[in-house]
């Protein structure tokens, strides 16, 4: 799995909470050493410098974060908050948080590992307490638990993000709609030649688009002019499209495919 920090939640705290991946399955841990707890709050943004962490403080981190997500997942399915959760928490944000310096350079953040903790909790405290609770949705990944805030119009967001599950599960049911084209059929190669049909692939396929200037699949394309031909076709609407003639100008109401046919047939 990869060991980069995700922030795709839109909360501080949705992706704290999700640095436990897997929660259901795997349960792979991010903060597996103490550099990783750094890495998270300078990754994150909430503070520029963090002093170094040790063990002890990436315990303490990860109960706030278990915390955190049992009172998510509460408030998320309208259930009532565990008292013991409540209690980590508040306690958390109740000491001092990281505050901001200003500098030459700008805005400058400096932090203790109980002062970054802190700024969590209290960005915890402000999700929980505000108006996004009702946009908290899981990732629609059945094997992933990030929690995030679906802000898209309509709720219509799926996944956490797509780099990390959309495209991965859009993948997984392509290739499964393949494999029962192919079992339906017998054919291995069913489903991509009927792709290949409906965009004209392969020279001189029946699928293939006319050509805009003389009105045959002559293998150029709708683009492209093919050889020995003077005409070229513009595109008015989708339902009509009017020919003309290259060098005279003169505009012809019949299109050219439709003309060749008919004196092919004799008609």
């Amino acid at each position: 799995m990869n060991l980069e920090h995700v922030f795709v939640c839109g909360n501080p705290a949705l992706d704290f909470a999700a640095t436990l991946r897997a929660r259901r399955t795997a349960r792979f841990e991010m903060f597996a050493t103490p550099d990783r707890l750094d890495a998270w709050y300078l990754e994150s943004g909430i503070v520029d410098a963090v002093s170094p962490a040790r063990p002890a403080d990436v315990e303490r981190a990860t109960t706030v974060r278990e915390a955190v997500y049992q009172l998510i997942t509460a408030r998320r399915r309208g259930a009532d908050f565990d008292e013991e959760a409540l209690a980590v928490v508040n306690d958390a944000a109740r000491r001092a948080p990281a505050a901001p310096q200003l500098t030459h350079a700008g805005r400058w953040t400096s932090a203790t590992q109980r002062e970054a903790l802190s700024t969590v909790a209290r960005h915890a405290v402000e999700l929980l307490s505000g108006p996004d609770v009702p946009l908290l949705k899981e990732c629609g990944n059945p094997e992933c638990t990030r929690i995030s805030i679906d802000r898209s119009r309509g709720s219509r967001r799926q996944w956490c993000g797509m780099e990390s599950c959309g495209n991965k599960i859009k993948a997984a049911a392509y290739r499964a709609r393949r494999k029962t084209a192919t079992v339906a059929t017998g054919d291995p190669g069913a489903d991509a030649g009927r792709f290949s049909r409906a965009r004209g692939a392969g020279r001189g396929g029946a699928g293939r688009d006319r050509c805009r200037r003389c009105g045959r699949r002559c293998g150029r394309g709708r683009s492209r002019w093919c050889r020995g031909r003077r005409r070229w076709a513009l595109r008015v609407s989708p339902a009509r499209t009017v020919y003309r003639q290259h060098r005279r100008g003169a505009i012809l109401r019949e299109p050219v495919w439709a003309a060749n046919e008919a004196q092919a047939t004799g008609s």
